[in-house]
Protein backbone atom coordinates (compact mmCIF):
# COMPACT_ATOMS: atom_id res chain seq x y z
CA UNK A 1 0.00 0.00 0.00
CA UNK A 2 1.57 3.36 -0.97
CA UNK A 3 0.08 7.02 -1.03
CA UNK A 4 0.38 9.94 -2.73
CA UNK A 5 2.66 11.45 0.21
CA UNK A 6 5.61 8.60 -0.30
CA UNK A 7 8.65 10.06 -2.03
CA UNK A 8 9.81 6.49 -3.25
CA UNK A 9 6.17 4.53 -3.50
CA UNK A 10 8.26 1.01 -4.09
CA UNK A 11 9.90 1.65 -1.07
CA UNK A 12 7.52 2.99 1.10
CA UNK A 13 5.63 -0.35 -0.20
CA UNK A 14 8.55 -2.74 0.67
CA UNK A 15 9.29 -1.25 4.15
CA UNK A 16 5.33 -1.67 4.93
CA UNK A 17 4.86 -5.11 3.74
CA UNK A 18 8.56 -5.76 6.17
CA UNK A 19 6.81 -4.24 9.12
CA UNK A 20 4.17 -6.09 8.34
CA UNK A 21 5.68 -9.70 8.18
CA UNK A 22 8.03 -8.93 11.15
CA UNK A 23 4.57 -7.98 12.89
CA UNK A 24 2.79 -11.34 11.96
CA UNK A 25 5.86 -13.31 12.62
CA UNK A 26 7.14 -12.00 16.44
CA UNK A 27 3.07 -11.49 17.17
CA UNK A 28 3.82 -8.08 18.26
CA UNK A 29 0.85 -6.41 19.51
CA UNK A 30 -0.19 -3.45 17.14
CA UNK A 31 -2.21 0.19 17.93
CA UNK A 32 -2.91 2.37 15.05
CA UNK A 33 -4.51 5.36 14.33
CA UNK A 34 -7.60 5.56 11.97
CA UNK A 35 -8.59 1.90 12.79
CA UNK A 36 -11.92 0.88 14.24
CA UNK A 37 -12.27 0.19 18.01
CA UNK A 38 -10.40 -0.87 19.99
CA UNK A 39 -7.58 0.09 17.18
CA UNK A 40 -5.36 -2.19 19.18
CA UNK A 41 -4.68 -5.89 17.61
CA UNK A 42 -2.24 -8.54 16.12
CA UNK A 43 -1.15 -8.86 12.37
CA UNK A 44 -1.28 -12.29 10.80
CA UNK A 45 0.05 -13.58 7.69
CA UNK A 46 -2.07 -15.38 5.05
CA UNK A 47 0.17 -15.95 2.92
CA UNK A 48 -0.71 -13.59 0.22
CA UNK A 49 -1.02 -10.66 2.24
CA UNK A 50 -2.35 -9.49 6.08
CA UNK A 51 -5.58 -10.04 8.39
CA UNK A 52 -5.94 -7.63 11.29
CA UNK A 53 -7.36 -9.50 14.45
CA UNK A 54 -8.56 -7.12 16.68
CA UNK A 55 -7.73 -7.90 20.30
CA UNK A 56 -10.80 -8.92 22.75
CA UNK A 57 -11.97 -6.28 24.57
CA UNK A 58 -14.95 -5.62 27.43
CA UNK A 59 -16.83 -2.59 28.51
CA UNK A 60 -16.45 -4.34 32.01
CA UNK A 61 -12.95 -3.03 32.30
CA UNK A 62 -13.88 0.56 31.39
CA UNK A 63 -15.96 0.60 34.43
CA UNK A 64 -14.84 2.60 37.69
CA UNK A 65 -13.85 -0.06 40.21
CA UNK A 66 -15.59 0.18 43.77
CA UNK A 67 -13.23 -0.35 46.77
Amino acid sequence: MTIQFDLDASAAARQRRKAMAEAAAKGYLVAAAHISFPGIGRVLSDGKGFDWVPVNHSIAGLKPQTP
